[in-house]
């Protein structure tokens, strides 16, 4: 797989194959109503994230507390420290036992300061590095090339439902900040609504919010756990968004379409013209 940039680079452009991809099992359909993923699909989660964490350490290490400290007795550069963190060497256990039981998002974040901490052989408070890291996070609203292209092109001809996992407050503020909420016809967060992806009831509540039969949606994602497999579970036709140009990991049911550009699902809206 191709690894993902943890630093945004604007000066670095990704490389689209400009063509749709459709599974052997499936042939091109078009659609009315459309599930589209908040992070990796349409926010640059990388991009978010990696500023969230550079601006929560870089914080706590010109502060005096105690969470600092450590931080500044160790000769080890701020941008490793962010590597380690959010690798996917350090992401795979959590990974790994969200496959055997779901962990609220709130416990993954401080799961992943806790994990770093103990990797560097610091002390530390990772829940209050945690806090305010989502706080940071909760301004950062960057988004996937294409993406505002997309929604206005969709939400003139189809049904938008935005399907996440992110806490609450977390979400509806980046939400609020990126002016997504005028392109959808409903909004689905998991701590909202008491159940998270991929359990198939979330995405079974989401076409009834939008009153539409299950083979007229379409599931776009960009996690072949969260958002494939539990599409597909609830009985969807699945399309992987894969901008990084990265294989499909084995194990896991192919999607029904890949794309590497956001715009190129255009070709999958029904046509009312």
């Amino acid at each position: 797989a191709v690894s993902r940039p943890f630093f945004y680079n604007r000066n670095t452009q990704i490389c689209y194959a400009r063509r749709l991809e459709v599974s052997a099992i499936s042939r091109k359909r078009k659609y009315r109503g459309f599930l589209l993923d908040a992070d990796g699909t349409l926010f640059d989660s990388h991009r978010c994230e990696s500023e969230a964490v550079y601006e929560t350490l870089s914080v706590m290490r010109r502060s005096r507390a105690e969470t600092a400290s450590p931080f500044r007795k160790i000769n080890i550069p701020l941008r490793q420290k962010l590597e380690e963190a959010f690798d996917g060497s350090l992401n795979d256990p959590l990974r790994s036992d969200f496959e055997q039981k779901p962990i609220p998002a709130v416990d993954v974040h401080g799961a992943r300061f806790r994990l770093l901490i103990n990797r560097l052989g610091i002390s530390g408070d990772p829940e209050k590095l945690s806090a305010c890291y989502l706080e940071n996070l909760s301004r950062k609203h960057y988004l996937m090339p294409h993406a505002i292209s997309l929604l206005e092109f969709l939400s003139k001809r189809s049904l938008l439902c935005l399907i996440t996992n992110g806490l609450a407050d977390v979400q509806k503020n980046r939400i609020a900040r990126a002016e997504l909420e005028v392109f959808f016809n409903d909004i689905l967060i998991s701590q909202e609504i008491g159940m998270e992806k991929p359990n198939p009831e979330f995405f079974r509540l989401a076409v009834r919010r939008l009153r539409l039969s299950p083979h007229e949606i379409l599931c776009v994602g960009d996690n072949p756990l969260m958002d494939i497999k539990g599409a597909r579970d609830a009985g969807l036709d699945t399309c992987w968004f894969n901008p990084y140009m990265q294989s499909y990991p084995a194990g896991f049911p192919p999607p029904d379409y890949t794309v590497t550009d956001l715009f190129q699902l255009k070709d999958l809206v029904v046509d009312v013209s």
